[in-house]
């Protein structure tokens, strides 16, 4: 959260969780429909790849600890 300017901190934060929960609901049926027209195998490795990107990802959010929240 502190990643944000105040004035919209509560905003962004809201958004970007909300954001997450309509991608974990629509997780099960991509996957699903995908094994249906490709296998598991290829589900599963679709799947996995997407949580390595949200793994690279993770290495470019800033790290925050120690810094004072500018407003």
């Amino acid at each position: 959260a502190e990643l944000y300017p105040t004035a919209v901190r509560a905003t962004a934060q809201g958004f970007t969780y909300n954001l997450g929960r309509i991608a974990s609901a629509a997780a099960p049926w991509l996957v699903g429909d995908y094994a249906k027209a490709h296998g598991f195998p290829a589900a599963l490795t679709f799947a996995a790849s997407a949580f390595l990107v949200a793994a690279a990802c993770w290495v470019f959010i800033p790290e925050t600890k120690g810094r004072t929240i500018t407003s």
